[in-house]
């Protein structure tokens, strides 16, 4: 049976908080660590108003990021194990909520996107308990530690969401060389404006599925419009902007409508440093050509646009560090047919990894990382790669063995 989710936790109630001198001893109590949160716009109201912090909160109070920086109310849901995400946005969407969550709707959001797998002992994890757990639990592998019954995750407000597309076709190998100088350099603007997504790159085409929270077409217009001036011998297929009041229709419409499985595919990957993506983007651009996708032998690069921003913010996790510093994942995919020969298949690895290699020169070498859960299984120096350090791995090895003594819950690395 499958677990549900539960009532959203709302805290923006304010009858049940202390009063002045309650805050003060409560505060004392944990050595001043608590923040006493205020609506984004109080400093508009303070005596005497703050007419410079009120102006910034006017010019920034359709920016996403900025509102997600703001100390204010907030809200929580508790998930059952076995409850998926689109189940989750779906019922959120009632509260015109959301929380960050995984782009496929069958994706666990319990056990398999946090991770899951123990020792018998039903625990509560968190900074205070457990702590050893809780911070192998968020990104130290899915499936080996413990079996997540219900977790507790932050929600927000949702925001209305623009979603573009473009498929961007070049006339010849020479101009496509241009053109994935001048998209490289876009996608920095992309990340300063708030928006994210996906870039599919391949012979010489480009197609895209970019989305911005809080937008509108104008600010679609600012953004591109330079962009698509400087490319206009390109041929453009099917651009479109369309326009979502919230999250959930926008989830709804465009992501549960393609939500593939049973396909044959091996990837591998690495995180693109941001200073790379910011500093070389000539040499980057180069690099994603020689290792882009070819329709003949049923290959792609994938850009993902999901780092930067308040992902680039340190926080006690055991997810790989290289996330911090990065700005895009970029994975190399093989697609295999049915019935392809194990030789076949070999040469398909060997050829995923030669890829990799190449792609590896330009993005730290040996230090540099992946996202572990869309990348080569064959990985040489998976340990660094997947975990970010020996020693992070080292620790995580420690606590599985803690929690887990006779290797109930196992995976292949």
């Amino acid at each position: 049976m499958r677990s549900r989710t539960t009532l959203p936790l709302s805290f923006n109630r304010l009858d049940f908080l202390p009063n002045s001198s309650d805050w003060q001893i409560l505060n004392a109590s944990v050595d001043g660590r608590l923040i006493s949160a205020q609506p984004s716009a109080a400093v508009c109201e303070s005596t005497p108003p703050n007419v410079d912090a009120c102006n910034i909160a006017k010019a920034q109070w359709s920016n996403a990021s900025w509102r997600s920086d703001q100390v204010a109310v907030s809200y929580a849901v508790r998930v059952g194990a076995g409850v998926q995400w689109g189940e989750v946005y779906a019922w959120l969407a009632q509260y015109n909520l959301i929380a960050i969550g995984g782009a496929s709707s069958t994706v666990g959001a319990a056990g398999g996107y946090l991770q899951g797998g123990a020792d018998g002992q039903r625990r509560t994890v968190n900074d205070c308990q457990n702590a050893d757990l809780f911070w192998a639990l968020r990104g130290g592998d899915g499936g080996t530690f413990a079996i997540v019954l219900s977790v507790v995750l932050r929600a927000f407000p949702s925001p209305s969401i623009l979603v573009t597309y473009y498929n961007f076709a070049a006339p010849n190998e020479d101009r496509y060389a241009t053109f994935l100088r001048d998209f490289i350099r876009l996608i920095t603007t992309l990340a300063d404006d708030g928006w994210s997504g996906y870039f599919y790159i391949s012979d010489t085409n480009i197609s895209t599925t970019l989305v911005c929270p809080n937008s509108n077409i104008t600010k679609v217009n600012e953004t591109f419009d330079k962009f698509l001036n400087n490319n206009t011998d390109l041929q453009i297929i099917h651009p479109s902007a369309l326009s979502f009041p919230s999250f959930y229709e926008f989830f709804y419409n465009v992501f549960t409508q393609y939500n593939p499985a049973g396909i044959n595919v091996l990837l591998g990957s690495r995180l693109i440093p941001e200073s790379i993506v910011r500093n070389q983007p000539d040499q980057l651009a180069k690099i994603f050509n020689q290792i882009k996708g070819q329709s003949h032998n049923q290959s792609i690069l994938v850009g993902h646009l999901v780092a930067g921003g308040q992902v680039s913010h340190v926080r006690n996790t055991s997810a790989n560090p290289v996330w911090r510093t990065s700005l895009l994942h970029m994975a190399y995919a093989q697609f295999c047919p049915d019935g392809t020969s194990l030789n076949d298949q070999q040469k398909h690895a060997e050829h995923v990894r030669n890829q990799v290699n190449i792609l590896q020169t330009m993005v730290g070498g040996d230090q540099s990382g992946c996202y572990m859960n869309e990348a080569d299984p064959n990985e040489p120096d998976w340990q660094q790669k997947y975990f970010g350090t020996q020693a992070i791995y080292d620790r995580l090895k420690t606590i599985k063995q803690t929690v887990d003594p006779s290797g109930l819950f196992i995976c292949r690395k």
